[in-house]
């Protein structure tokens, strides 16, 4: 979205790798970072290169999401 309708150019594969990370969700085992079972990932903007991103206000703290958002619990 940001190529194609902020910058106007096609989605180009280096810049989101330029621009962001993957962490992978993780437990530390034995000194040993291993991955969850059941768990996800989280998208990071590089802080050394979050000027180079577009410029907005995010918070700080998700406390309280849930007035915002709501779930179905099983």
């Amino acid at each position: 979205m940001v190529c194609e309708r902020f910058l106007g150019v096609p989605p180009h594969w280096n810049l989101w790798l330029h621009l962001f990370k993957v962490e992978m969700s993780s437990r530390n085992e034995g000194g040993e970072k291993r991955p969850l079972w059941a768990g996800g990932c989280t998208l990071q903007l590089h802080q050394s290169r979050s000027h180079l991103y577009i410029q907005s206000n995010m918070p700080s703290s998700n406390q309280g999401w849930q007035n915002g958002w709501f779930y179905l619990p099983e």
